[in-house]
């Protein structure tokens, strides 16, 4: 017999694979990655390793000769981020500085500085660059990035929740509003393609790590856990639970497959504006993703009623475009 294909049977894979399909009948050859040759130069080739020695420090340059800070932005176990000044050219920056009382860990400036390292490898138009690692006087670590105007992919959903309940159920906006979502989540996927072609795994992917700019720019953030395919996590395993793939729970291995899955429940979360898994605190979590027990797929929007509509939302932009990440 075979399988159904009726609307409320049709899953996120098919729905992308057959946008993907369809895009590239009639494009060969048009794609930059078509026409542009050569492989990306696999990131283990690259010394990842972490100096966590007050000597290493002190051959860094002083941030204080070339950032002003302004705020406080905010702040956590691990470290402060700052808004701050560039005195020398004159643009607004974000300051990532390590909590004074981790500097005498070296396992926490190990980190620090591996994280540094490993974004600095990372040349993406959809991942915020690295602008300087650099120390002070009291013997510091501060990372310089660039400053992104705007909110995370997290806020961004939870307003649309909210506009959706307040507007009428055959309200056109819905329409509009996932194919932008849509939009930004293949950015995200162009995004992890590349780092993956550079042998790195995010382990950390969830609408909170995404940011979307105030004119349409896209950004994978915080690649703080982020390591080289193959890692094994098992014991020291970070990350949020609901976008954490079952076989990690088991092995602990950091693959590709890792990304994928939290791909897919962003994606979910995306199209529903429900959350894909819910529960009680964190251990109902990981149960219920170790056993597959996912939310139905059943979109906020009355209107919406199967997945089918959203595949009929992405065909206006995704045919003629190969940048569906191949899941």
């Amino acid at each position: 017999m075979e399988p159904s294909t009726s609307p409320d049977n049709i899953d996120f894979t098919q729905v992308m694979d057959e946008q993907r399909e369809n895009a590239a009948v009639g494009n060969s050859g048009t794609h930059l990655s078509d026409i542009i040759s050569g492989s990306d130069q696999a990131i283990e080739t690259v010394d990842l390793a972490a100096d966590s020695s007050v000597e290493f420090r002190r051959m860094l340059e002083k941030s204080g000769s070339r950032y002003k800070i302004l705020k406080l932005i905010a702040e956590g176990g691990f470290g402060r981020i700052f808004l701050a000044q560039d005195l020398i050219l004159g643009r607004k920056v974000v300051i990532k500085s390590l909590k004074e009382k981790h500097l005498a860990r070296p396992e926490s400036v190990r980190k620090f500085i591996a994280e540094a390292k490993l974004n600095a490898q990372l040349d993406h138009p959809a991942i915020v660059p690295l602008y300087s690692l650099d120390t002070d006087s009291a013997d510091g670590l501060h990372l310089a990035m660039q400053l992104v105007n705007g909110i995370t992919l997290k806020e961004y959903l939870k307003r649309c929740r909210e506009r959706q309940r307040e507007e009428p159920p055959r309200n056109r906006r819905y329409e509009r509003s996932l194919q932008v979502r849509l939009e930004s989540f293949l950015r995200v996927c162009d995004a992890i393609e590349y780092c993956h072609s550079r042998g790195i795994i995010h382990c950390d992917l969830k609408p909170e790590n995404i940011m979307l700019g105030r004119h349409g720019e896209v950004y994978v953030m915080d690649w703080g856990i982020a390591c080289p395919e193959g890692t094994d996590r098992k014991g020291h395993l970070d990350g949020t639970p609901s976008y954490i793939a079952p076989e990690t729970f088991r092995d602990g291995a950091a693959t590709q497959q890792t990304d994928v899955f939290a791909l897919g429940m962003i994606l979910n979360e995306i199209v529903t504006l429900r959350d894909p898994v819910t529960g009680a605190d964190f251990k109902e979590v990981i149960t219920r993703v170790c056993a597959g027990e996912f939310e139905p797929s059943t979109p906020l929007n009355p209107r919406i009623h199967s997945l089918q509509h959203a595949k009929q939302t992405t065909s206006a932009f995704a045919n003629g475009s190969k940048t569906f990440y191949r899941v």
